[in-house]
């Protein structure tokens, strides 16, 4: 009893490490205590997990790309619209910026697939909230552009 009451003590007194209690005061019976120092564990690597890809690979994967590319061919009407109306230069620079900004995420997500990510590249999940931040975006056009961005 002894001997586990120093064991505590010690422990308590050095928080980081191991007690190295006094072998002669153990009990008698008991083998003797070697300091248990914990085993490494090292996390099994998880496809995908450094990369962003997320849940089962392909299948978040392929419905961001899916919904990426149905976006992108929605902003690239509206930006050949805007391209032929006057007085529209803002929403047609604006547009012009979304279609770089789609090309950018759909080589990042071309990245992921190929599992060559570079560090700066965003998350499948980032470029998922970036793809619906876009398509939010075209449903605040006006209902003319919309509506013939949506054929």
């Amino acid at each position: 009893m002894i001997w586990v009451l120093q064991s505590r003590a010690e422990k308590e007194r050095n928080p980081g490490t191991e007690p190295r209690p006094n072998p002669a005061l153990a009990p008698v019976g008991l083998p003797p205590v070697a300091p248990e120092t914990p085993q490494p564990t090292s996390l099994p690597a998880e496809s995908g997990v450094a990369s962003g890809i997320g849940r089962a690979d392909g299948v978040l994967l392929d419905e961001v790309e899916k919904k990426l590319e149905q976006i992108e061919r929605r902003v690239q009407s509206v930006e050949r619209q805007l391209g032929q109306l006057s007085g529209h230069e803002a929403e047609h620079q604006n547009c012009k910026e979304k279609c770089r900004q789609l090309a950018a995420l759909k080589e990042a997500l071309n990245r992921h697939r190929q599992q060559q990510t570079r560090p700066d590249d965003p998350s499948v999940n980032d470029i998922q909230k970036e793809v619906q931040a876009i398509s939010q975006w075209l449903d605040t056009l006006p209902a003319p552009l919309r509506d013939e961005s949506t054929r």
